[in-house]
C-alpha cells in the first residue's frame, strides 16, 4: 500500500456521505486527490458543500494506530490511513482499503456528527471505471422505494432529482 505519500492515491473517488437533509440520509460525494491539493464536493441535499485541503497537510499513521482501528486479523497491508496534521483531532482521515480484485475504496472519516447517521464510503478509480458506484446508487434507490432520483446529486447542484 502507501509508502508514506499521498501521491501514489491519486485520482477520482466518488461515493455516498451522510447528510440530514435528504430522504434516504444520504447524498454523493466525491474527492479528488491531486499532486497538491483534495478536494472534497458533497451533495447535501440543499446544496453543494465544497472543501479544499493541502495534501502535506496529512501524514500516514502508524501502523498501530491503524491496528487499533480494525477488527483483529485484519491485513493491514491492504491498508492505508491518513490523519490530517494540521488538525489537533488528526480530522480528517483518509481510510485506503485496497482488494486486489475490485481496486482501491475508500472511508473518509470527519470526526462529526454526520457519522452517526451512518459512514461515508467512496469507490476508487477502478471501481468507477466499471461502473459500481452508478450500479450501487440504483440498488440503493431500488431497495428505498422511493423511486429514482432520490439521492441529491453533484450533477444536480446538491439537490435530489425528484
Amino acid at each position: 500500500m502507501a509508502e508514506g505519500t499521498l501521491k501514489e492515491l491519486m485520482g477520482v473517488y466518488r461515493g455516498f456521505s451522510p447528510t440530514d437533509e435528504s430522504a434516504l440520509c444520504i447524498g454523493e460525494i466525491e474527492l479528488v486527490v491531486g499532486e497538491d491539493t483534495i478536494k472534497i464536493r458533497m451533495a447535501t441535499g440543499l446544496k453543494i458543500e465544497e472543501k479544499e485541503i493541502k495534501t502535506d497537510d496529512f501524514s500516514l499513521a502508524a501502523k498501530e494506530v491503524i491496528a487499533l482501528m480494525f477488527a483483529e486479523g485484519i491485513d493491514l497491508s491492504k491498508v492505508s490511513v491518513f490523519e490530517c496534521t494540521a488538525s489537533s483531532t488528526g480530522y480528517p482521515k483518509l481510510i485506503f482499503m485496497n482488494d486486489v480484485d475490485a481496486g482501491m475504496s475508500l472511508r473518509l472519516d470527519t470526526g462529526g456528527m454526520g457519522e452517526m447517521l451512518g459512514p461515508t464510503i467512496l469507490f476508487g478509480p477502478k471501481q468507477l471505471e466499471k461502473g459500481l458506484f452508478e450500479e450501487s446508487l440504483s440498488r440503493i434507490e431500488k431497495a428505498a422505494e422511493l423511486g429514482v432520483g432520490v439521492i441529491p446529486r453533484l450533477r444536480n447542484k446538491g439537490r435530489a432529482e425528484e
